[in-house]
């Protein structure tokens, strides 16, 4: 992807080696996305590889793929699961495998035991300045966030409502964390009444001596990693009988970070945060720094974009109120609501939609 953890990982294993290292991205084609593309990581991946000298290869991600590959995923993972980044993992793990390679290296766990991930920066933050204040100040200031006339597009527009909800419910750290890494609130969930959850508790009693930080980190390592992150690349790499290493994840690499001070992994000066600081130290000796300095960006593809275009007819068909109204698991009048406003791009519901697609791909395969 051209970030710290992968990129680190393939300059290590470089340094190891005397022919160069296969390396493998996913682009998103200009012509499809617009040239203003935010999704594509491509170019920086572009310029690590050739920092170091490996043997890249691009993926291009068209529209084609898409609509082939997406409605087979409930068979490539077997069970109800919406991280959308799945779909240029699998096409990684498939041109890996294409290309002849039986194991393939990854920077998984980086973000969960270097505090990589916004919310270890900021749910602390949030809950620093506002546990003790009144519900009727949190909500407030909550609200301004809501309107705040910010780039209001995309993931942007769903970080933004992630935001918002986080500093309503900051009165402990357990609501913070639930709200940063759920995408349904209470009120929005579009299941059937009969199938209501309670919320779970996410800040673990063993982390009571750790700071918030720390505490946001080992709840993503007991919950985060192994429910999504790590069943993402298994299962992708699986079908496609490629084996995946996740150097991370040694026991003596997470030892070592754990014993770590929080300030080696989140740089903090007043209000300015640099997370990951020791492994972006490392990373200096070997790639350009303008690579190393920029924002954070996910495994993400434009499917938003999709379900209003490519993925649509689809969607539709497994959005189909009175096949929901048969199923009995989700509410057809909430999901249709949820599905209007976002085709009509009144409202961005790319996760929201996308969790219910894949949910009912799965109960369509498997049920």
């Amino acid at each position: 992807s051209g970030g710290i953890d992968s990129s680190l990982i393939t300059a290590l294993l470089q340094l190891t080696r005397k022919d160069p290292v296969s390396s493998f991205t996913i682009s998103f084609p200009d012509d499809e996305f617009g040239n203003n593309n935010s999704f594509n990581e491509a170019p920086f991946a572009k310029t690590v590889a050739s920092s170091l000298g490996t043997n890249h290869t691009e993926i291009n991600l068209t529209y084609k793929d898409v609509q082939s590959l997406i409605p087979n995923l409930s068979g490539v993972y077997s069970e109800p699961f919406s991280d959308s980044s799945q779909v240029p993992t699998f096409l990684v793990c498939r041109e890996a495998k294409k290309a002849g390679l039986s194991v393939m290296m990854s920077g998984d766990g980086g973000d969960e035991l270097f505090g990589g991930y916004n919310r270890h920066k900021f749910g602390p933050l949030i809950y620093e300045n506002l546990y003790d204040k009144p519900f009727i100040v949190r909500n407030l200031i909550s609200k301004i966030v809501e309107y705040l006339p910010i780039i209001n597009k995309g993931l942007n527009r769903e970080k933004k409502y992630k935001l918002y909800k986080a500093i309503r419910n900051s009165h402990n750290l357990n609501s913070i964390y639930y709200s940063l890494i759920s995408i349904f609130t209470d009120q929005s969930k579009p299941l059937n009444n009969n199938w209501r959850s309670n919320n779970l508790t996410f800040i673990n009693s063993i982390s009571d001596q750790l700071t918030p930080s720390e505490q946001f980190m080992i709840n993503d390592l007991l919950n985060y990693l192994p429910g999504d992150i790590l069943v993402k690349i298994d299962r992708a790499a699986m079908n496609v009988s490629l084996e995946t290493r996740a150097p991370f994840l040694d026991h003596r690499v997470a030892e070592i970070a754990w014993s770590l001070p929080l300030e080696l992994k989140i740089n903090r000066k007043g209000y300015k945060y640099k997370s990951k600081w020791a492994l972006k130290e490392i990373l200096k000796k070997y790639v350009p720094e303008n690579i190393i300095n920029r924002p954070k960006s996910g495994f993400a593809m434009p499917i938003g974009q999709w379900l209003r275009g490519p993925l649509k007819n689809w969607a539709d068909d497994l959005l189909d109120p009175s096949l929901l109204s048969r199923q009995g698991f989700l509410d057809p009048k909430k999901v249709n609501c949820l599905w209007e406003k976002h085709l009509n791009g009144s409202i961005e519901n790319t996760n929201k939609i996308w969790t219910i697609l894949m949910w009912q791909a799965w109960l369509k395969e498997w049920r």
